[in-house]
Parts: structure tokens; sequence; C-alpha cells
């Protein structure tokens, strides 16, 4: 609960400053290194995802819909054009015998206009620009539920990569304390003054460690493929994150319930598909 307040709080504060065309972050290239604040990365994001292109591209074409020729309000004019003809045998004759025959070719052009323009259709026109009208603004809201939903997907993935790499960090420590301890057992061993139990054990705790070590390389590999393709960056890039925390004020429920009525896209989204219900 707790990081969906912050992700709807983050979006509400810095969506106006990201979608700034002064203050866009832009990743002209595909380097083989990368390093990315979160600042930078939802910027990123919010310039090369696809799923925000095709949801501003839907907007778009519903604020383009939007019109008084497509509601009824304009008259509907149709042209029509054709050509025609056939051919025709004639028998020329003089004192009743026949002297000569042959065939006529007779062609003929038409082009019809037609302006249809209903007076009172039962105020539908009305009723179906309101609708469009409507849908412009949905569209306008599912495009920022997009924009929302990445920010909040980038966001996760970026501060899940930085929990495992602190992760990681904790256990090639482990992995050096382990390995002293198996260095310490091994060395008493031979001497004399330890068991072959306790460097049993002391080299078992050291290959489950180094396991550890292993699988979390994967999960963090994983991790920077997550955040990569949000980004709609190649895979192959060695992206690097800021692993510094900054926490904001603590959050007030009262501001995040007033907040939620009053600039939820998701409600917004649900008013006007009521309205156009």
């Amino acid at each position: 609960m707790k990081k969906e307040y912050l992700y709807r709080l983050f979006v509400v504060v810095w969506i106006p400053f990201l979608l700034a065309p002064n203050h866009v972050y832009s990743i002209q290239s595909q380097p083989d290194s990368l390093y990315l604040t979160i600042e930078q990365a939802v910027r990123s994001g919010l310039e090369r995802n696809f799923g925000i292109q095709i949801a501003k591209n839907e907007a778009e074409i519903a604020r383009l819909n939007r019109n008084y020729g497509a509601a009824g309000f304009t008259p509907d004019l149709n042209l029509s054009a054709g050509i025609g003809g056939g051919e025709e045998d004639i028998m020329v004759s003089e004192n009743g015998s026949r002297i000569s025959s042959g065939t006529t070719t007779n062609q003929a052009a038409n082009l019809d206009i037609a302006l249809n323009w209903p007076i009172f259709d039962g105020l539908k026109m009305f009723t179906t620009y309101r609708k469009l009208q409507e849908f412009e603004k949905l569209g306008t809201t599912a495009a920022r539920i997009e924009i929302e939903n990445t920010i909040a997907a980038i966001i996760s993935a970026y501060y899940d990569l930085i929990r495992l790499e602190k992760r990681l960090t904790v256990l090639q420590n482990t992995v050096e304390i382990s390995e002293e301890r198996f260095r310490i057992a091994d060395t008493k061993r031979l001497v004399g003054s330890g068991s072959e139990y306790e460097y049993l054990l002391a080299q078992a705790d050291l290959n489950s460690d180094v396991a550890g070590v292993l699988r979390e390389q994967v999960l963090l590999n994983d991790a920077r493929i997550r955040l990569l393709t949000l980004l709609n960056l190649d895979q192959r890039v060695m992206l690097s994150v800021d692993t510094e925390i900054s926490l904001n004020d603590p959050l007030e429920l009262t501001q995040v319930m007033e907040g939620i009525q009053l600039q939820n896209a998701q409600l917004s989204a649900a008013e006007a598909n009521r309205r156009i219900a």
C-alpha cells in the first residue's frame, strides 16, 4: 500500500515536469554502459516506452474523431459519374432492296450530385457529439493511465535493482567471511587442533554462500533486463543506477485520499465510461 501511494505521489508531483519539452532526458544512442538516476530513468521511459507512444496516438485519434462532421451536423455531398453506351446494327435500303448494313456506337456521360442535410434527427447529432467529446476525454485519460503505470513500473524496477545490488554486496561479504572460516578450519585440521567435521561444515557453509551469490547475480541480471525493457534499451547495455535512496516527507492519509478523489485516472476513466453509457 505504501508503495502504491509513493507511485501516485510521484506521478502527481513530477509528471508535469517530466513531460515539459525543455526537460526531456533523451538517450539518443545505445551505449555499451549507462548510468541513470531515478529521474533520468523515468524521463527516458516517458519518451521511449512503446506503450506510452501507442496510448498517445490513440488519444490523438480520439481527438481528431471529435468533430461536427462525424456527429452529423454537416451535410453529406454525394457525387457520382458514369459513362454508358452501346452498339446498334443499321441497314440502309432503297425501294425495298438492301444496299448496305453496318453498326453505330452510342455513348453517353452522366454526372449526379446529391446534397443531403438532415433538418432534425431527434437531437441525435447533439448526443453523438457529446459522446465523441467523452471519447476524447477517455482517450486522454487512458494515455495518462498508461503513463502512470509505466512510471510506477520503472520506479519499482529501479529500486528493485538497488535492493538486489545491496543484497549481493552483503552476500559477497558473507562469502569472504566463509572463505576465512574455511581457511581457519583447514589450517586447524592440518595441524591437528581441529576436527574433520569442522572442516566439512565450513566447506558446506562456503559452498552454500557461493551458491547464494550466484542466485542473486541471476536475479540482479533479470532485474536489470526488466528495467532496460521498460526503457526500450538494448538488453546488452551494462546499466548502473544510483544506490542512494532519498526519502520524501511522510505521507498524510487525508491528503492521499483527497488526491485519489481528485486526480486518480482510473476513477476519471470509470466516470467517462459511465457518461458514455
